[in-house]
């Protein structure tokens, strides 16, 4: 009986394993087990040397699927020391590894695990040692992951050392040392430090080009788009030597590691930031003003005039005339923010300010005794609700096509593999569409990150918003310019009338929307009949 032939491979996840016997040990089993099992001839052997069975895309692995591609028909067996061997993961094994050697006519071995073959038994068998290894992964990621998390709360950095940095281990003395082998980067924990080196040729090291762009960009008188060109220019490249994309480069301008703050929302939870214990390569104001940038698209973060002038527009002075916001200097030639009336309306006084700070104490006071009636907050509830219901029918539609979408890059993914073992594209070009395809997901994971905040408008939330309109002085601190003049507009929409020198505020106009709470004491100047919404006005629910 002629003997048939048989391919092995071997792997290994990391260089302590590479430099011991495990890859020799898998390799004498897997030819031992194919000679004496199989009655076949080891015609080729393939060592994948510290890589991770996670996925189908590692370089030895597809070698030797296109091996098994250009001699279809001629290997008889594939044989792995084990079913972790071959993919901890059984999409990418039973979706790519066993999928394309089967096509090609090559059965998968596992020398430990003899027990797998093309019975039923054998199948199940095999599906199972696969959902093991898978199993096995998954807890051992677990672990790993919480005790990523423990040290990212307590500052250290524990995945690899972002553009600019390099990495060093904190010694049980509090030595740094440079991070070499993965027995210290486990025992000992890290830190980042920048990257130093400077490049034959080059006058300044990346850590000094990433902080010259951060400045530069910060100063508002560029656009993102400029300072890529800029980052491009001075010679910026990824990690793979290459220039890198403007996606990668928006990363590291929205990345907090560069002022020395970590908010991994994977490791430390939802919206926690965390003082890293070492330094960025800017300072927070310069990150800070950075994200204000992008952001708000903004080119000058000086308060704008108006922003210094909230009021301005809805006051009225006691004459009749609209208050206007301004900033004379002081004796001192300093700019002092003030409202004023230049004029009385037919001549009845001359010009009158206050400082605005006062004039906006004065208008915080007044929103402390004001609330919305029991009506108003029955019509936002039901506004709410409503609008909760569209957006929530809205979310989950764009969710599903969203999930779709991954699902469809996933399968990309894999079908860039295939291309690659049938020699259909180069390894250049499988790294180039692998890296689009990953782009791509990026986007889709940020879109769903912001669906699935349109998702949490639930009857809680409607309950604090509504108590949160309980208190129109806090809702008119925190709100930008646009949104203070809209609640003032709907608390007062014929205006508001001020003394500009005892700085009284008058209520004849508060918006039927709202009242005086009953336990305070009604502003000078006002009628305190008038400040309470006359009985049985109750708006209307809509629809």
């Amino acid at each position: 009986m002629s003997r048939g032939k048989a391919i092995v491979y071997v792997r290994v996840s990391s260089k302590e394993q590479v430099d011991g016997v495990s890859l020799d040990v898998q390799e004498k089993a897997c030819i031992a087990f194919a000679e004496n099992e199989l009655n076949c001839d080891v015609v080729k052997i393939f060592r994948e040397e510290g890589k991770s069975a996670k996925t189908a895309n590692r370089p030895v692995l597809i070698e030797m699927l296109k091996y098994a591609q250009v001699h279809k028909g001629e290997i008889d067996y594939a044989v792995f020391y084990d079913a972790s061997r071959a993919s901890r993961d059984s999409d990418s094994y039973f979706g790519t590894v066993k999928a394309i050697l089967t096509k090609y006519g090559v059965k998968v071995r596992y020398a430990t695990q003899k027990g797998v073959n093309e019975t039923p038994a054998g199948k199940f068998l095999e599906t199972l040692l696969v959902g093991m290894a898978e199993f096995e992964n998954n807890l051992k990621s677990e672990k790993v992951h919480e005790s990523m998390a423990e040290r990212a709360k307590q500052g250290y950095w524990v995945t690899q050392p972002p553009i600019g940095f390099k990495i060093k281990v904190v010694m049980s003395d509090g030595s740094l040392v440079d991070s070499e082998g993965r027995k210290n980067r486990v025992k000992f924990p890290k830190i980042l430090v920048p990257d130093t080196t400077i490049r034959p040729g080059e006058a300044l090291s990346i850590s000094e080009k990433l902080a010259k762009i951060f400045r530069c960009f910060a100063e508002g008188n560029m656009s993102e788009s400029e300072a890529y060109d800029m980052a491009l220019s001075i010679g910026i490249k990824g990690k793979n030597g290459k220039p890198i994309t403007f996606g990668r480069f928006d990363d590291i301008l929205r990345s907090p590691v560069y002022a020395g703050y970590n908010e991994s929302e994977a490791l430390l939870g939802k919206g926690v930031t965390v003082k890293a214990k070492f330094d960025g390569l800017v300072s927070k104001e310069v990150y800070d003003r950075v994200q204000a940038i992008l952001n708000g698209n903004k080119r000058d973060l000086k308060p704008k005039k108006k922003e210094l002038y909230p009021l301005d527009g809805i006051l009225l002075c006691e004459c009749g005339k609209l208050i206007h916001g301004d900033a004379p200097t002081d004796g001192s030639g300093r700019n002092v923010p003030r409202y004023y009336c230049r004029k009385g309306k037919g001549g009845t006084h001359g010009y009158q300010s206050a400082k605005a700070d006062e004039i906006h104490e004065a208008f915080d006071n007044l929103l402390q005794e004001i609330c919305p009636t029991e009506g108003t907050i029955r019509l936002f509830k039901e506004i709410l609700k409503r609008t909760a219901v569209e957006k929530l029918g809205s979310a989950n539609t764009a969710l599903e096509a969203n999930r779709r979408a991954e699902t469809e890059l996933d399968e990309q993914k894999t079908r860039i593999l295939q291309l690659l073992v049938k020699g259909d594209i180069s390894k250049d070009e499988k790294d180039s569409l692998i890296l689009k395809t990953d782009e791509e997901r990026l986007k889709l994971r940020r879109e769903r990150v912001e669906l699935e905040k349109q998702q949490s408008l639930n009857e809680t939330t409607i309950e604090y918003v509504c108590n949160f309109m309980n208190q129109p002085s806090k809702l008119w601190k925190d709100a930008n310019l646009e949104s203070k003049q809209a609640l003032q507009k709907m608390m007062f929409p014929n205006g508001l009338h001020i003394n500009l020198k005892t700085k009284k505020c008058r209520t004849e106009d508060l918006s039927p929307l709202f009242s005086i709470m009953a336990n305070k004491k009604a502003p000078e100047g006002g009628n305190s009949e008038a400040m309470v919404t006359s009985a049985g006005i109750e708006p209307a629910l809509p629809g």
